[in-house]
């Protein structure tokens, strides 16, 4: 007989001598059809040596004595494991801190669905917090004020999904130059507007460290500011003082700002996602999540995957993100069952390994698939997300549904249904040759002040664009009309180094255009770090008066604009990576080419790349995962990611005679060329990543990430996910050895061997820097052809 139990989960706080606060849970069993089932279940049990009392006849309703998280925890194990399906039915309750209250109404407000239960079957809706946990937002740069006056303000985020709790403070470590004792220097910090504290700078260690409470009371949600107002005196002329290089204040950057909290629950509403499978609550990683991966699953589910992991690239553009995945067959042994799991699959495969959960009759799934959201039933904290379908069309459409901020924010419930009729349009951002800055979600940014302020903005452009001459940077602004324009200036620079400088113009609040022409020598840029400054002049305003006049202002529009002279590129090196997989912000036509047998650390792979290739993607059509069984001339007009030895990976094979780095005949070895010579008790610790044009369409192109050996292949994982490794890509070729060794190789440029990427800091330099070098190595090479023409006459008359 199929056990069909519902489980409804019933959450109470109890607070006794003997819990010490700990949350206590109970379970209710209900939903029987017979009383062969109530039977049965009683049974199973007293099998597992529950407590219980049939708490009702009438209803054939279960009710188990009160168990704490881990407990319960393993109840829901117990009960999955055993095909007992479980339902948690929807509840509010609130777990308050012991400490601060110890009167805690443990009242449960249930709400139970009116569908029928064959129709759709609804889920545990959770409103408690869990915690606590601490998080340091560090302040990571030095940053020095000088002047008599100084500002600086620091940001740090408190998640929507956060409840800041006990005392937050700042941790201060501040040095400063030697202070004049009589003019009373000091440095007030507030929060969110609110001043803190006011501390007097004295000249015992020229140093404060020192931590500072912050009333919880000025912290709020999102966005929260510490600024830093500073007054400092180093003699008693106050004129000299405002630009005497010796007058200085540090905050050094092991300063930084402490929260401790704790965590919302997850209502169990789509509209959250990726919450809470992404979660910045951990000092290090954002990965709360695991996806559980059927063994030997279709194309078409790994392809699902794929996207998810693309679309987490996205949500956290600039945090590396580590996939998490296992082959859920393997997930007891491994002991992976403390995450928030996802799972994608047909009906068949949910029910397989999660029985009884999906709502809707098996056929229903036939045309339709669905996103539904349900506590873990291995650990009461976590989630279990689900897209389940019998089309595969469709299972990869839900997957692209959650890479949509606007569908996300529109799935206002636990459970979405996709329908034939549902076709994923991503938003059309089609980027031409002029990038805004508000295109990489910069807002109009104020200065304000009587000298100078500043801003940065980090650009990134697509890899597949050659800069031509002719490209140019407009600046739009508004500024105060109260400013001495003809004393007031803005200096741009472009990776540390000034560009150009203009006079400011206009009037009160008019918009104002200054174009800077980028030098030639920036061109090869496929980053750039952006620095306005502003010189803001006040006229004839007295340098005794400190104070800064809010009258005084510029706006940096974030209509500001790049405007590139541009031509695709003809050819990639792995320096251009992640072209030619993403053109102009979308996947380029890419698919991964996989060994039929693949296991977690291939799978990792993969998506660790599709995360990172993810981050600057608006549009998630154009990606596929296929393994080397299914590859057909359907994929020929794929830009390829071929990954795999040529044991497991037949179109490894198919390369070879195209690669730099060829393996032999026999392939038991990587063979030596004229470039790359590799020692023969090394040559099976290496993998190589490899771009060539590809060998089904001169039009394409194809990475081949290989190696001899198949657990060798995950060395290069961080080559091609991680921002700091990936920026070491160069050339065409990559080696990457066991013990950190790693050497790019050119083979279509004269210079054979390329060990570090070139330093782009470095890139624009004056074009006299080289003619002055030319011109001294010239000098040094003639000065020596005469002495050594001087020498030798010398030894001929000596002789």
């Amino acid at each position: 007989m199929k056990k069909n139990i519902i489980v409804m989960l019933v959450i109470s706080f109890i607070i006794s001598f003997s819990s010490f606060g700990d949350t206590m849970y109970s379970i209710s069993v209900s939903g029987f059809d017979s009383e062969g089932e109530i039977k049965e279940a009683i049974e199973f049990i007293k099998m597992n040596n529950w407590e219980y009392s049939l708490e009702s006849d009438k209803d054939l309703i279960i009710k188990l004595s009160p168990m704490n998280k881990d407990e319960i925890s393993k109840v829901l194990y117990d009960l999955n494991k055993n095909n007992y399906s479980y339902l948690l039915e929807s509840f509010e309750v609130e777990v308050k801190n012991q400490k601060e209250n110890d009167d805690i109404d443990n009242e449960v407000n249930e709400e139970k669905s009116n569908m029928k239960s064959k129709e759709k079957k609804s889920s545990k809706q959770l409103s408690y917090e869990i915690g606590g946990f601490v998080k340091n937002f560090m302040f990571l740069n030095d940053i020095t004020i000088k002047g008599n006056v100084g500002y600086h303000t620091h940001f740090f985020v408190i998640d929507e999904n956060w409840k800041a709790i006990n005392n937050p403070y700042l941790f201060l470590d501040m040095t400063y130059s030697t202070v004049y004792e009589e003019l009373n220097s000091n440095v007030n910090i507030q929060v969110n507007g609110f001043p803190i504290v006011s501390l007097k700078l004295e000249n015992d260690t020229n140093r404060i460290t020192q931590k500072i409470d912050i009333p919880l009371k000025y912290l709020k949600e999102g966005f929260n500011r510490v600024e830093f107002i500073t007054y400092h005196r180093i003699s008693g002329n106050i004129c000299d003082d405002n630009i005497n290089p010796g007058n200085w204040i540090t905050i050094k950057d092991n300063t930084f700002v402490n929260v401790e909290f704790l965590e919302k629950r997850d209502e169990l509403n789509l509209s959250n996602y990726p919450y809470p499978y992404l979660n910045d609550k951990y000092e290090k990683g954002l990965e709360d999540y695991i996806f559980y991966i059927p063994r030997n699953t279709r194309d078409n589910i790994l392809s699902a995957f794929g996207i998810l992991s693309s679309g987490f690239g996205r949500y956290y553009e600039f945090n590396n993100i580590e996939s998490n995945a296992v082959i859920i067959d393997d997930a007891d042994s491994l002991g992976v069952r403390d995450k928030n799991i996802i799972f994608i699959g047909s009906y068949d495969e949910v029910n397989r390994y999660f029985p009884s959960i999906l709502p809707y009759e098996k056929s229903f799934y036939d045309n339709n698939g669905i996103i539904y959201e349900s506590i873990s039933p291995y650990d009461i904290d976590k989630n279990l997300l689900i897209i389940a379908s019998n089309n595969d069309r469709l299972i990869e459409n839900g997957a692209m549904m959650l890479n949509s901020s606007d569908y996300v924010k529109q799935m206002d419930d636990y459970i979405q249904v996709i329908s034939e009729e549902d076709r994923v349009i991503f938003e059309n951002k089609e980027i031409d040759q002029k990038l805004r800055i508000n295109q990489f979600g910069y807002e109009d940014i104020l200065l304000k002040g009587v000298r100078r302020s500043s801003a940065g903005f980090l650009i990134d452009i697509p890899k597949n664009w050659e800069l031509l001459r002719g490209s140019k940077f407009v600046l739009i602004d508004r500024n105060s009309d109260l400013l001495n324009l003809e004393n007031s200036s803005i200096t741009l620079s472009i990776n540390g180094q000034p560009i150009g400088s203009r006079k400011m113009k206009g009037k009160d609040g008019i918009e104002n255009m200054y174009e800077f022409d980028i030098p030639k020598n920036f061109l090869l840029l496929n980053q750039f770090n952006l620095v306005i400054e502003y010189s803001l002049d006040a006229g004839n305003r007295d340098c005794n008066d400190t104070g800064v006049d809010d009258t005084l202002w510029a706006i940096i529009s974030n209509e500001s604009y790049f405007d590139f002279k541009i031509k695709e590129k003809e050819f990639h090196s792995l320096r251009d990576y992640t072209t030619p997989f993403i053109k102009n912000f979308k996947f380029n036509d890419m698919t991964f080419v996989l060994p039929d047998n693949i296991d977690e650390e291939y799978i990792r792979l993969v998506f660790d790349i599709s995360s990172y290739l993810g981050k600057k993607i608006n549009d998630f059509n154009g990606y596929k995962i296929v393994r080397d069984k299914n590859f057909s001339d359907l994929d020929y007009d794929s830009n390829l990611i071929v990954i795999g030895t040529p044991d497991n990976n037949s179109i490894v094979k198919d390369l070879n005679p195209n690669l730099y780095l060829k393996f032999n005949d026999t392939f038991t070895d990587y063979e030596d060329n004229d470039r790359i010579v590799l020692l023969d008790d090394y040559n099976n610790k290496v993998s190589s990543i490899q771009i060539i044009k590809s060998i089904y369409n001169s039009r394409k192109d194809i990475l081949a990430v290989t190696s001899l050996i198949a657990d060798n292949i995950d060395l290069t994982n961080e080559y091609l996910s991680n921002p700091d490794k990936v920026s070491l890509l160069n050339g065409e070729v990559m080696i990457i050895g066991s013990n950190n060794y790693s050497r790019s190789f050119n083979f279509n440029k004269d210079d054979s061997s390329l060990d570090e990427a070139p330093d782009i800091s470095r890139i624009g330099t004056n074009e006299n820097e080289l003619l002055m070098l030319i011109v001294i190595m010239t000098t040094m090479i003639i000065t020596l052809i005469v002495l050594i023409v001087v020498y030798s006459r010398k030894r001929r008359r000596e002789q």
